[in-house]
């Protein structure tokens, strides 16, 4: 169908960080302009989808509670050399309760 978009898994790994206190920056880089319409943190223990193998599949977000920010290149000026911030900064933590 026209306008129709694929949804598919563009990275999948663990950042690990001793502390929240100190500033870290972690870049994912892909081969092409990707556009990103979700970014998920997976809570420790939690199966991140069913699909992925039980190797792979559980979250391991650590510290539990961070400070997330997000940076991308702006594709169309190539020429620019800095990142520009996507939205505002946001606080998570990753208890969930049962």
């Amino acid at each position: 169908m026209a306008g129709d978009t694929l949804t598919e898994l563009l990275f999948l790994d663990t950042f690990k960080h001793q502390s929240a206190e100190l500033t870290n920056v972690d870049v994912m880089r892909f081969p092409c302009g990707v556009l990103i319409t979700e970014v998920r943190v997976i809570p420790p223990g939690i199966k991140a989808h069913t699909s992925l193998p039980d190797n792979r599949a559980f979250g391991e977000t650590s510290p539990h509670s961070f400070q997330l920010e997000l940076f991308f290149n702006n594709l169309t000026k190539p020429s620019s050399a800095c990142f520009h911030r996507l939205g505002r900064s946001v606080t998570l933590c990753t208890f969930y309760l049962n």
